[in-house]
């Protein structure tokens, strides 16, 4: 309930990476999130916490569809969101597929098919800037009010920051954790501290399952008071 009431816009994301008190700093980090069309608080709160981001977040949503499997040529899907350096990528599972991450060549795939999105990207750019240039007269002014949308980020610079770090991205995820809050009855004690806390502290961590080294990954806990 509280991932619901709490989840923020890529709006709202967008206008928090545009504060000056956040400190964009070179690098590329893959940040995994639920599949949604918002951002989940995790988010929000780890980049309100550090202050920092990396010049070039991909948020990185793992998700089955209904088809049996996926190609690896279609695996991957971008969207750009409206923040600087910011993109959405939608990795695709058929049903019959068992999503064994194998953390490496998942990495370089989605890096190389994000550099083709990119540049696809910038290619729309300079076609839409070159029918502006045929459509605008000396007066400036565009014909039946045609307006063209300039890029959000510089892609040249999203492009280098790429190459530059995706030999060592950082992997981001969010994690969870539920605790009974003071004044809480017994019954309420039992199941969140006792018999919620053995499972959480015995299962797998999810870096673990998605196959990513600990030198690289990076996970973010909430505490959730109930």
């Amino acid at each position: 309930n509280f991932e619901m009431l709490h989840k923020s816009s890529f709006d709202y994301l967008s206008s928090i990476l545009s504060n000056n008190d956040i400190k964009r700093v070179p690098g590329l980090c893959f940040f995994y999130i639920d599949p949604s069309d918002v951002v989940p608080p995790v988010v929000i709160h780890y980049i309100n916490r550090i202050r920092s981001f990396p010049k070039v977040l991909v948020l990185t949503i793992l998700q089955h569809v209904e088809v049996p499997a996926v190609s690896e040529t279609e695996r991957f899907l971008f969207r750009q969101s409206d923040g600087k350096g910011v993109y959405i990528c939608l990795a695709r599972y058929g049903f019959s597929e068992y999503i064994d991450i194998d953390w490496k060549s998942f990495s370089d795939g989605l890096v190389e098919n994000l550099e083709v999105f990119i540049r696809s990207l910038e290619g729309r750019a300079e076609m839409a800037k070159a029918d502006q240039a045929i459509m605008m007269p000396e007066t400036g002014h565009g014909v039946s009010g045609c307006e063209i949308q300039e890029p959000q980020s510089d892609l040249g610079e999203d492009l280098a920051e790429i190459k530059n770090a995706k030999e060592d991205p950082t992997f981001v995820i969010g994690r969870e954790r539920m605790v009974a809050k003071e004044g809480s009855n017994w019954i309420t004690h039992l199941l969140i501290d006792q018999i919620y806390g053995f499972l959480d502290k015995n299962s797998w961590p999810s870096m673990w399952f998605l196959g990513v080294p600990p030198s690289t990954s990076l996970e973010i806990t909430m505490l959730y008071k109930v």
